[in-house]
């Protein structure tokens, strides 16, 4: 290859990348924004809303809330936490107007867990006016469980 074809070929290369870069790019800033619109930490799901919380905001959210409040307790290498997931967020769908979701992740809020008495992944509560009313943990932490939680908290 002559010395032009081989610049000629580097070139087309190097611009055959940049434009694969800039997509890239440009997806990752597109999906960052449906994720987290308005750079909140809330998920949208239809009619329910799926709060992100913290150890800094768990307590005006969860404990000084009125009402019903149900948090999933789940942490980053909990497969069954993570298998949990869809079914709390289409429970959020169904029940969002009725109760307030929140999902805490005890990875960062080890104390915090602690002191809700958290012992163990996946656990999903239920508050009621900030006060503790009802709790499924582990096995017992599943879609069929959770809704009947729910059910009973609502008094369906």
């Amino acid at each position: 290859m002559t010395c032009l074809a081989t610049r000629l070929v580097a070139s087309q290369v190097l611009q055959f990348f940049s434009l694969r870069l800039a997509k890239l790019l440009f997806y990752k800033e597109v999906v960052q924004k449906l994720k987290f619109p308005n750079n909140s930490n809330d998920l949208f799901n239809g009619g329910g809303k799926l709060l992100h919380v913290d150890k800094d905001t768990f307590q005006p959210e969860v404990l000084e809330a009125q009402g019903l409040v149900l948090v999933d307790f789940f942490g980053d290498g909990c497969v069954p936490c993570q298998a949990l997931m869809p079914d709390v967020e289409a429970l959020s769908q169904q029940y969002g107007g009725d109760i307030k979701f929140v999902k805490l992740n005890t990875s960062g809020a080890r104390r915090l867990a602690i002191s809700q008495k958290v012992l163990g992944l996946p656990t999903v509560t239920l508050y009621k006016d900030g006060q503790k009313v009802s709790e499924l943990t582990k096995d017992e932490a599943n879609k069929a469980n959770i809704e009947a939680m729910i059910k009973t908290a609502l008094g369906n």
